[in-house]
């Protein structure tokens, strides 16, 4: 009796942490967006939401490596990020920025503009 007592006691708990964890998987949505850039660049703008937040990383690929570009991200027309970053020696550049997920759906916008004039543009809404 002791011995059942003790495996339904388990099973309760192991259930309750299953159900706990469940609405904060449920939030988690994720976006992803890549386009080429006005030459030889490619952006891609990534967003993903979770718990009132949401993570903003703008990356440009085959970038002038040690060169530097004029980063600028938008949330719902507002800057929220303006920045100038040099590409690696890889010729990548990679930033991120966090804000409140606010009612409604939001809407990001990245750019960046390299040494040479190049622009990049990502638009994307979540």
């Amino acid at each position: 009796m002791k011995k059942t007592a003790a495996v339904l006691a388990t099973s309760a708990v192991a259930a309750g942490a299953l159900i706990a964890a469940t609405p904060a998987q449920a939030f988690e949505v994720e976006r992803e967006k890549t386009k080429q850039c006005s030459a030889m660049a490619f952006a891609t703008l990534s967003l993903e939401k979770e718990f009132n937040r949401i993570d903003v990383d703008f990356d440009i690929e085959n970038a002038t490596p040690a060169r530097s570009w004029n980063v600028r991200i938008k949330h719902n027309g507002n800057t929220v990020l303006r920045t100038q970053r040099p590409a690696d020696y890889e010729g990548e550049l990679d930033v991120m920025q966090q804000v409140a997920d606010r009612p409604g759906k939001d809407r990001f916008i990245g750019r960046a503009t390299g040494p040479n004039g190049e622009v990049c543009r990502v638009k994307l809404g979540i």
